[in-house]
């Protein structure tokens, strides 16, 4: 009985997403309609990207391709792989700095007594990027002090980044539980006063490991979460119009003590319901793809300083490297002219095919000048 009430509520829900997609289709193209015929300025960018966004949800839905997505549980697959790939991002940017552009780039660049000793090495054709390192001794080899600083900065962010990334992804967010059981849903798995949050349904956790929180520890979170006071409203907000003041005023979280009919459970001030993961939590700023899990009290000041290190640490990154990148696309530019597709055929970038970086990687090793193409517009974006 359940798993037909289940199917057909699924159904409906595939049959809403339609017509708001067809409605949604129709509304947009009838703007277009509008502002192509008004003396007002036509802004061709913006109606374009409008229609593509639109069409491709159209299409996606009307071609039952969302049914597909669903029954097969494709979204549930790809979400724990997310931060896994973020993961992935930082760490090869680690690597390849210290095994390529560092004693490439860096080096020559930072270290001027350790270019000149690489000049006259190479001109009896036995240097080798980043041999000569200079200005201070320290055992039995010397060192240059910006390499040193360089490096360290480099693992300090990667360090912080990958720390605060993970404690975003498995820290609970503070979760309202019910008060008659230990459990958000009947899948939840309850062992020794721990509940088990699946990864499948976007409730934290990385490459199919689940996270797990306390009961004990989310309900003192939330009885000690400062409530905002009911004296200037009629006590608990419903769910429903929990946005709503008297005075029309909609506020994002509520400000008020609230029902939630969804989860069937009275919550504190701030706290809302998240659609993605279906959990109501506290201080609820959103859910983030990227952590696989929503962004609240318990995680806010982790998923605050992955932010923050990420910034710093791109900024870092490209300040160093940006030198030795647009000194070496000036060079492309003077041999090829500005041509969209130089010497690779392969775009602005000029980097060549991927098969040809695998062979590279597998045999002789990828060049440092294509590895700095590739990293810096990724420190950029």
């Amino acid at each position: 009985m359940t798993g037909g009430t289940s199917n057909t509520s699924q159904q409906g829900g595939h049959r809403r997403r339609r017509q708001d997609a067809q409605v949604n289709m129709s509304r947009i193209w009838a703007d277009f309609n509008r502002a192509l015929r008004s003396v007002e300025p036509f802004d061709q960018w913006h109606w374009m990207r409008l229609l593509l966004v639109a069409a491709v949800r159209y299409a996606y839905h009307q071609s039952r391709l969302a049914v597909l997505v669903d029954a097969l549980r494709l979204n549930a697959v790809w979400r724990p792989l997310v931060p896994a790939f973020g993961l992935s991002l930082v760490a090869f940017v680690e690597a390849v700095y210290f095994a390529k552009l560092r004693e490439a780039f860096v080096v020559r660049a930072w270290c001027k007594s350790c270019a000149a000793l690489g000049a006259l090495e190479e001109q009896q054709q036995q240097y080798q990027y980043g041999k000569a390192s200079c200005v201070f001794a320290g055992g039995n080899k010397t060192y240059c002090a910006w390499d040193v600083a360089f490096s360290f900065l480099a693992i300090y962010f990667g360090i912080m980044i990958i720390y605060h990334y993970i404690n975003a992804v498995f820290s609970s967010p503070g979760i309202i539980l019910s008060g008659e059981d230990n459990s958000t849903e009947e899948s939840d798995q309850v062992a020794n006063g721990w509940i088990v949050q699946k990864c499948m349904e976007a409730r934290g956790g990385c490459c199919f490991i689940n996270t797990a929180v306390n009961v004990a520890s989310e309900r003192r979170l939330v009885a000690m979460y400062p409530s905002a006071s009911t004296d200037d409203n009629d006590g608990v907000k419903d769910s429903d119009h929990e946005n709503e003041s008297d005075d029309q005023t909609r506020y994002f979280p509520s400000p008020f003590t609230s029902y939630c009919k969804k989860c069937k459970l009275l919550r504190p001030a701030r706290a809302h319901h998240c659609s993605t993961c279906n959990r109501c939590v506290l201080q609820f700023d959103h859910h983030c793809p990227w952590t696989n899990n929503c962004i609240g009290f318990g995680n806010y000041r982790s998923f605050f300083l992955t932010v923050f290190y990420v910034t710093l640490g791109a900024w870092y990154g490209f300040v160093i490297l940006a030198p030795p990148f647009f000194q070496h696309m000036k060079s492309k530019f003077q041999k090829f002219g500005f041509s969209i597709l130089l010497e690779h055929k392969t775009g602005l970038l000029d980097l060549p095919p991927p098969w040809v970086i695998l062979k590279q990687a597998m045999t002789t090793g990828i060049e440092p000048d294509i590895l700095l193409r590739m990293v810096v517009p990724l420190l950029i974006g």
